[in-house]
């Protein structure tokens, strides 16, 4: 009778523990707990004492690691002509490539004889001029 319990119990610990076991790099081995052979065993110490030896595997699971970058939120396409000269930080970030810094390096830089000005005083790289070049205007 002894015997059933206690494989019970292991049993039951081995189920709760297979969900910590998958997540850890190395499975981690239990042994089953031995009833004293002085006192006389009881079934409620045989059972909670391998749920209790699962529970710290569950809490101590490594964490899988994500190498995955979260998605940015991508711009909505602006298609108005922003006058460089004029335009304020809020209507310079909305255009493609342009965030709060280069709104304020555009701001820095001003006035401007011509929109390939950005790339010449080095506020704007080639690239992100190339693609908003159309909707700029002096």
């Amino acid at each position: 009778m002894r015997l059933t319990k206690t494989l019970t119990a292991l049993a039951l610990a081995t189920v709760l523990a297979l969900p910590a076991m998958a997540q850890t790099a190395a499975p981690a081995t239990t042994t089953p707990a031995k009833p004293a052979a002085t006192a006389p065993a009881t079934p409620a110490p045989a059972t909670t004492a391998a749920p209790a030896a699962a529970a710290p595997a569950t809490t101590t699971s490594v964490k899988p690691v994500t190498t995955a970058k979260p998605a940015k939120a991508e711009k909505k396409p602006f298609t108005d002509t922003v006058n460089i000269n004029t335009a304020d930080a809020a209507t310079l970030d909305k255009l493609y490539g342009i965030g709060k810094s280069r709104a304020a390096s555009i701001i820095k830089n001003r006035p401007y004889k011509a929109a390939d000005e950005l790339v010449s005083k080095k506020v704007l790289p080639q690239s992100v001029f190339d693609k908003i070049k159309g909707q700029l205007a002096i």
